[in-house]
């Protein structure tokens, strides 16, 4: 059998996150961290390697998920899913420079996550 998906998490609200590393688990997935900043994203990805990321487009400090993602993307490959408050031209014209998996509202029901989850391809290059 082979290795569950390792997911990183980067939101920047302590009780989204919490809830999303608890679907990441109940799927079977390896829950690798959970990081509420853009450059702390870009530390714990190239720590930890991880297969696929959920990011939340608004993160704390200088550094929004998008450019954060964009730029993990860039150094090692490894895709998203957004989640954003408000999913429009802008943010999805922006996310696509990340090669995002899907960009969701942060309503969507816990299924849709899990579902962009399960389908998702993993690294594009190592």
């Amino acid at each position: 059998m082979s290795q569950p998906r390792r997911i990183l998490i980067a939101g920047a609200h302590p009780i989204v996150a919490l809830g999303l590393a608890d679907l990441v688990q109940q799927l079977g997935y390896e829950l690798v961290g959970s990081v509420a900043s853009g450059q702390e994203a870009i530390i714990a990805a190239g720590e930890h390697h991880p297969d696929l990321m959920l990011v939340d487009v608004a993160l704390k400090g200088e550094m929004d998920g998008i450019a954060a993602a964009v730029e993990i993307h860039n150094r090692l490959g490894i895709r998203c899913v957004f989640l954003a408050g408000d999913v429009n031209e802008m943010v999805q014209t922006r996310a696509a420079e990340a090669g995002p998996v899907a960009v969701l509202d942060k309503t969507a029901p816990m299924s849709v996550i899990a579902d962009a989850l399960r389908i998702a391809p993993l690294r594009t290059i190592h």
